[in-house]
């Protein structure tokens, strides 16, 4: 366990390093959450609420939304793809495996290592800022505590995600297209910059089958209350059977890979 956590104080010390990266970082996410809220106010036209395909949802939840949703951002952020892509390519991954580590987790503590202090110098002013600037509100308690579960059950969601595709590396010498399409998923089906409640009926069906929805748009839902708490335990169970299948499939890949790896003398 010591081992490990000297990974993550390794990654939040290398993650502080590079200020100029952290601040433009920061930048771009207080400069997306200006636009953003410009935007909902804009298609508000002065109204206090609108109706959609889920029940009334008010000005103030859409820039309450947009606040949530570029802190969960901070979490979600890693190179973890194009990192383990790039040790399959150029061999460090035989090394690594012969180390006295398991791989998934030394990457799971870089990837936790990052988020702290993404909460420290980005997270904490997104907060400040959104909250100084539009205003901020706390849900109750239960609320509060179940946001937070399934904020870390979508932190792993995405990180059993990106593992997946990064270990695809053992097959595929360029991975790149299929960061890009991930990106471009969660984009739309995650409800990180327009929320499900407004997505036309097909698209909710569709977004109900995968597991994006469960990284911004159920945390977020959550904190706003637009769930009943026995919804909210529902979406918790859905992100544990969500967590157990990738988990598995990454276990999986991961055996084949090496085996492959093995068998071709890397």
């Amino acid at each position: 366990m010591r081992l490990y956590l000297e990974f993550v104080k390794n990654a939040i010390l290398a993650n502080s390093t590079y200020r100029v990266n952290l601040f433009i970082r920061l930048l771009n996410r207080i400069i997306e959450l200006f636009i953003f809220a410009s935007i909902w106010k804009a298609l508000y036209s002065g109204a206090a609420e609108t109706t959609s395909n889920m029940g009334v949802i008010s000005l103030n939840d859409m820039i309450m939304y947009s606040i949530i949703s570029s802190g969960i951002s901070v979490f979600i952020s890693n190179n973890l793809i194009s990192d383990i892509s790039d040790k399959i390519r150029t061999g460090q991954i035989a090394l690594d495996m012969i180390k006295p580590i398991n791989f998934k987790a030394w990457q799971l503590c870089n990837v936790i290592g990052t988020n702290i202090s993404g909460i420290l110098l980005e997270l904490v002013p997104v907060l400040v800022i959104g909250g100084l600037a539009f205003g901020f509100r706390v849900p109750e308690w239960k609320y509060l505590i179940l946001f937070f579960i399934s904020l870390a059950g979508g932190i792993a969601i995405n990180f059993l995600i990106t593992y997946i595709l990064g270990i695809l590396g053992f097959w595929f010498l360029e991975v790149s297209h299929f960061e890009r399409l991930l990106q471009d998923l969660v984009k739309v089906f995650s409800g990180a910059w327009f929320p499900i409640w407004f997505f036309p009926k097909v698209l909710i069906g569709v977004s109900g089958y995968l597991p994006f929805k469960y990284i911004y748009f159920a945390p977020v839902s959550i904190y706003l209350s637009k769930v009943s708490i026995p919804g909210a335990l529902s979406i918790l169970v859905q992100q544990l059977i969500w967590i157990a299948v990738l988990f598995l499939i990454g276990e999986v890949l991961w055996r084949k890979g090496t085996a492959k790896l093995v068998i071709q003398g890397g």
